[in-house]
């Protein structure tokens, strides 16, 4: 997979996981009527909040691993 399809897909990743998961804190905080599910909300901003780790996460992978050096 070339270099340029992987950034839109990755943007597409990061959009899409960005807005769900602010769609579902709205829609757990405000909208939703009964009983308080905090537990959902957390993993609704752990949704929101998980494309800056996997940006970083992309950002180490492409960097070129250095070889270990040899103690001699």
């Amino acid at each position: 997979m070339n270099k340029l399809r992987r950034r839109s897909l990755s943007g597409w990743r990061d959009a899409v996981l960005f807005l769900t998961g602010l769609a579902l804190i709205v829609h757990e905080a405000v909208i939703r009527t009964g009983p308080e599910r905090p537990t959902f909300l957390l993993l609704f901003g752990g949704m929101v909040g998980l494309p800056a780790f996997l940006r970083a996460d992309d950002k180490r992978a492409a960097q070129p691993s250095e070889p270990p050096e040899a103690t001699t």
